[in-house]
């Protein structure tokens, strides 16, 4: 399923009960980035340029590693 929204949609849904499920895939109109995850996963992915991905590991308060093509998901 496809659904387009705004980002505050995906995070904060207009209603959630015991069996919803938040986006598991998640990207802008540009696909300037995209954002991975899922319920069963401990992590979650987002790849982007080498830019974002710089700022990202360096966002103090946020717990972020580098990977790559051949790291296993977790």
């Amino acid at each position: 399923m496809l659904l387009a929204g705004t980002l505050a949609d995906a995070v904060s849904p207009v209603s959630l009960d015991e069996f919803a499920e938040l986006p598991d895939l998640w990207w802008p109109q540009d696909r300037a980035w995209c954002l991975g995850g899922d319920v069963d996963l401990v992590s979650t992915y987002i790849g982007g340029s080498r830019e974002l991905i710089a700022d990202l590991l360096a966002a103090p308060g946020l717990e972020a590693h580098p990977t790559a093509p051949g790291d296993k998901v977790g």
